[in-house]
């Protein structure tokens, strides 16, 4: 089971800490951050600890999408 969370961590959060943009490196982080809160503090209810922390997470991204662009004209 630790071999298998590890490839779905790398998965999820690698291409977030690789990317060239600041906005997905930071979701990388917060949500790297998160993955090791879970584990800590919920070992064994990793799973369901760390889908509730993600879901509160995609308000980050919520909050992004909704904000306009400097420079972007509103409609």
């Amino acid at each position: 089971m630790p071999l298998v969370l590890a490839g779905y961590l790398f998965a999820t959060l690698g291409a977030l800490l690789l990317s060239g943009d600041r906005r997905p490196r930071l979701l990388g982080a917060v949500l790297g951050a998160g993955a090791l809160a879970c584990s800590a503090l919920w070992r064994l209810e990793f799973a369901s600890t760390w889908c509730a922390f993600t879901a509160v997470a995609s308000l980050l991204v919520l909050g992004w999408v909704r904000r306009p662009r400097p420079g972007a004209s509103v409609t």
